[in-house]
């Protein structure tokens, strides 16, 4: 999870402007789009989680797969405020 956490952060997350929890394989990364910054720990205002294996979060980040062709085929799922999961995709490519 370092390495993806690594690569998470090279990203222009505040472009989110939102907190948002990314669930794989039962750990928890907080993305805080406010600040920029990646958090294991929990944090506060969390208004979408994103469920997805690390595997497919690894090959999404260096641009093997396409996330809505993964949230279509039903590998990724989706709790809270869509429309900013999606804003994650764009940062991500």
């Amino acid at each position: 999870m370092k390495e993806i956490t690594a690569l998470i952060e090279k990203m222009p997350l505040k472009q989110l402007q939102s907190v948002i929890c990314l669930e794989c394989d039962g750990e928890l990364l907080y993305i805080d789009g406010v600040e920029g910054v990646v958090h294991t720990d929990q944090i506060e205002g969390v208004v979408a989680t994103i469920k997805i294996s690390q595997d497919h979060l690894y090959k999404i980040l260096v641009g093997e797969e396409n996330a809505i062709s993964l949230f279509t085929m039903g590998e990724i799922e989706i709790e809270g405020d869509t429309s900013v999961a999606f804003k994650l995709k764009d940062i991500f490519g």
